[in-house]
């Protein structure tokens, strides 16, 4: 059990991060496109 609870909030963070990660590249896509234009 106290395996399990460290291991959780890792693949939390992980998925966390990667969300950011996604949404921050969509963000700087947006912000190229605008200089382009």
């Amino acid at each position: 059990m106290k395996e399990m609870k460290k291991i959780l909030p890792l693949n939390v963070t992980t998925k966390i991060m990667k969300g950011c990660e996604k949404k921050m590249s969509i963000i700087l896509m947006f912000i190229h496109a605008i200089k382009i234009i």
